[in-house]
């Protein structure tokens, strides 16, 4: 039961991914209001960032396969810069795109990602239950 449920998650999950999009683009729509970006824009910016996403967790998963195939330690070190040149990759396209200073830029990317991680956990627990009730 518990395998078919992780299955049905699973394929829900390209949902959760397509409901995301437009949610975050609205939470950056309310964080650069005073500036002149269409909703457009911000969701542009976001399919961006979501394609470096996840080409970074595809590179993630491959270092993590050789991990388990050569046991080499020397993996993990690699996915944990992979990791965090992730995020500073990604608080750098948030500054350049917006051209805004470091602290301003820096602060909208924690409450950014404070709200988005929020919303992330309750479209899981949303996902989840509803994968529960199709079982």
């Amino acid at each position: 039961m518990l395998k078919e449920l992780i299955n049905r998650f699973l394929h829900l999950l390209p949902y959760l991914l397509f409901l995301t999009l437009p949610i975050y683009a609205f939470y950056l729509k309310l964080l650069y209001i005073r500036r002149s970006f269409y909703f457009v824009d911000h969701l542009i910016f976001l399919i961006y960032l979501y394609i470096f996403t996840f080409l970074l967790l595809l590179l993630f998963f491959a270092l993590n396969s050789f991990q388990d195939l050569t046991g080499w330690g020397v993996w993990t070190f690699l996915e944990v810069l992979l990791v965090a040149g992730g995020v500073y990759y990604a608080y750098r396209s948030l500054r350049k795109y917006y051209q805004q200073s470091r602290s301003k830029t820096l602060l909208k990317f924690f409450i950014l990602n404070g709200v988005t991680g929020t919303t992330l956990v309750l479209l899981f627990i949303f996902f989840l239950i509803v994968s529960v009730f199709q079982l």
